[in-house]
């Protein structure tokens, strides 16, 4: 266990500048544009995390699974099948959404071009991003968390604020949101080509591609769930741009930007435990998953409950760095935070459900979740405004993973401990 924990911290500080790079994005994008371009920018990013989860049809998952515990030089048919139809279809996907916001996105929001010139820029690195990210899943399951971590996400961010912080000191009035975006489409790209010249497995050959019902029947399941998490983690910003002003989208996103600071200790804690589990549970040694899981949830509610104190009493003072704009933020930041407490609090159930292949379980909680989100989500955001999309929220949150910590000991756990 002290070894995972070291892997854990090793990968979190990696994680750690791509965190601080992301908060001087959206302090410069705050200080710059103020909250209007701060909802812009997200609504975007928004987008296209939807849209590259879509992509991946559910693949990166069982590229996470199936090769871990494998030999260093072994590959998987489901990673060969996804580099080419999870890469096709990133590549329909970015033409036809341009086409589409081309022809028919004036007619739809008259006063919104600025809100559609940024979701162009943006999707044009879907394709990047989804190589990327199968790339990362790969690396992940051959025990190379740090790497994995850097070609997913890290890289792209540290670069990308570097590039913007040497804009900003030469001429930030120069700086457009236009320009930004671009930006981190370059980056994108060069992470893209810096992982595939990392990339040093001779056997891997994209032809003849056989693509086995086995996989598609295998990832349905994963698909629908990861698809629908992506959903619930960002379907408030579109309801609030539904409801509300383009400025109260930004405030709301800075809110949930610190509130789910800590998100990337999740994203950690797949990286590096999921190879892990899948080792547990397919051993004799399987009773050391209970364990193995208890001591996981112990960690992040530490951590957690230390992030929500910070918030407590310097919420305001952090808010204010991004300006006067966002203090308004101040107790939409508690609740979300407090939202983010109970995830990790939980533990990683959800990738416990997923490894041990009860994914079509956690699929079922996935599509409850996104129906009960919805339901409070309208109601709540159209009375209290930003107040009931952050209360949703929370109760959204609050039910998925008690659900999953319910079905996690039922299925998983209590079997283990021979009860």
């Amino acid at each position: 266990m002290i070894k995972l924990f070291k892997k854990i911290f090793s990968t979190s500080f990696v994680n750690v500048s791509s965190i601080f790079g992301s908060l001087f994005i959206n302090y410069i994008l705050a200080n710059v544009f103020g909250p209007a371009g701060v909802g812009i920018v997200n609504i975007s990013n928004k987008t296209l995390n939807i849209f590259s989860v879509f992509s991946q049809t559910g693949l990166r998952s069982v590229i996470l699974r199936d090769n871990s515990g494998n030999k260093d030089n072994s590959i998987s048919d489901s990673f060969r099948a996804s580099v080419v139809v999870n890469g096709l279809i990133s590549l329909f996907l970015t033409i036809s959404i341009i086409c589409i916001i081309h022809f028919y996105g004036s007619l739809i929001y008259e006063e919104s071009n600025g809100i559609f010139e940024a979701v162009t820029i943006t999707i044009l690195a879907l394709f990047p991003i989804v190589i990327s990210q199968l790339l990362s899943s790969f690396f992940a399951a051959k025990k190379n968390p740090i790497f994995a971590t850097f070609i997913d996400q890290t890289g792209v961010v540290i670069l990308t604020s570097l590039i913007l912080m040497a804009l900003w000191y030469n001429d930030k009035s120069k700086l457009t949101i236009d320009l930004i975006l671009y930006v981190y489409l370059g980056c994108r790209v060069l992470v893209l080509l810096f992982s595939i010249s990392a990339f040093r497995y001779k056997n891997f050959k994209l032809s003849p591609l056989l693509i086995s019902t086995k996989y598609i029947k295998e990832s349905s399941h994963l698909f629908v769930n990861t698809f629908m998490g992506v959903l619930n983690a960002n379907m408030d910003i579109f309801i609030i741009t539904y409801f509300l002003p383009i400025e109260q989208v930004g405030v709301y996103a800075i809110a949930s930007r610190l509130g789910t600071f800590l998100g990337f200790i999740e994203k950690v804690i797949m990286t590096v435990s999921g190879p892990e589990i899948v080792k547990i549970y397919k051993s004799s040694e399987i009773n050391e998953l209970s364990k193995y899981i208890g001591n996981l949830r112990k960690l992040l509610c530490l951590i957690a409950i230390i992030a929500f104190f910070i918030y407590f009493h310097f919420g305001k003072e952090i808010l204010i760095f991004f300006g006067k704009d966002f203090v308004i933020g101040y107790d939409i930041l508690l609740i979300l935070s407090f939202a983010t407490l109970i995830r990790l609090s939980a533990g990683p159930n959800g990738l416990l459900l997923t490894m041990t292949k009860f994914d079509r379980l956690k699929k079922n909680i996935s599509i409850f979740s996104f129906f009960l989100l919805l339901i409070l989500s309208f109601p709540l955001t159209g009375i209290y405004g930003l107040y009931g999309a952050a209360l949703a929220k929370l109760c959204t949150v609050f039910c998925e993973n008690g659900l999953q910590i319910y079905y996690s000991k039922k299925n998983i756990l209590n079997k283990i401990n021979g009860t």
